[in-house]
């Protein structure tokens, strides 16, 4: 069957690594192979440090 959304925050990303940096970009790493119509994410959170 398909997944099926009619909007709100449909996915969570969490990273992982061995300082905040590493975490981070394999956060954003693993969003970047996220593909759906519509697909929109934040792109500062994590970054302020």
């Amino acid at each position: 069957g398909d997944l099926v959304t009619t909007g709100g925050r449909v996915l969570a990303v969490t990273g992982l690594g061995d300082s905040h940096r590493e975490a981070v970009e394999t956060a954003y790493g693993s969003i970047a192979q996220v593909e759906f119509k519509g697909v929109r994410f934040r792109n500062d959170i994590g970054r302020g440090r």
